[in-house]
């Protein structure tokens, strides 16, 4: 009669005897997935002529760091994203692009990989791509300022030139931010020196002393001088 839980002294002596054997094989498995990420090329660095070798051993540092961060069951988007700033910072753009895609990919819900993979797009000078980027990151958090600023910029300096679109974006960032000022100035700045409709910007110069009392005197010289301009513009 066998006793309730008692088992043969042979099944001991077999699982003592495979344990070297299980261990041995969850060592591989985690050196599998260290070269995995290592190699993989979603992850690994292409390192510029030109670096140092103490550079070298940072970027190397950090990316090793970035992969501690990868946990089972996630979809590991920040390793992708910090993987694209260590690119970034060695002015691997390209590869950076790569990066902050596959981060956005990861985690499409998160703005800020958006606005990460426009920034880089903008140093490439593929500005359409960097509006697209944009916009998804503003359409996410659009009462974030570095998202519209971000917009903001490619219009004020002629990076995207479409006066309907940024006519548009700026006033739908106005009703979202509930006239922010710092809208309503880049808005102001956009329609004096890009679009030269000064009696507009002078309407959000006005706009924006109204939420700014502070610096009342500088916006009153500044409609002064808007309005020297619809002068000589005659």
């Amino acid at each position: 009669m066998k006793l309730y839980g008692h088992r043969p002294a042979h099944h001991t002596w077999c699982f003592k005897t495979w344990l070297p054997y299980a261990y041995a094989l969850f060592i591989a498995a985690i050196l599998l997935f260290a070269f995995y990420f290592t190699a993989n090329p979603a992850t690994s660095l292409k390192f510029p002529p030109d670096i140092s070798q103490s550079e070298k051993t940072e970027y190397l540092k950090r990316r090793d760091a970035a992969l501690h961060m990868k946990e089972p069951g996630k979809n590991n988007a920040n390793i992708y994203n910090e993987i694209g700033s260590i690119r970034n910072a060695m002015k691997d753009y390209e590869g950076a692009v790569e990066a902050f895609r596959m981060a956005q990919n990861a985690n499409p819900q998160d703005p800020g990989y958006a606005r990460n993979l426009g920034i880089v797009y903008g140093y490439l000078n593929n500005y359409e791509a960097a509006e697209q980027a944009f916009m998804r990151a503003y359409a996410l958090a659009p009462k974030n300022p570095e998202y519209w600023l971000e917009i903001g910029d490619l219009y004020n300096y002629n990076k995207i030139d479409n006066r309907e679109k940024a006519r548009k974006f700026y006033e739908d960032a106005l009703q979202k931010t509930d006239n922010n000022p710092d809208v309503l100035r880049i808005y102001a700045n956009y329609l004096e020196n890009v679009e030269k409709n000064y009696p507009e910007a002078i309407k959000y110069v006005q706009k924006l002393m109204e939420k700014d009392e502070r610096n009342r005197v500088a916006y009153l010289k500044r409609i002064e001088e808007l309005k020297e301009k619809i002068k000589k513009s005659k």
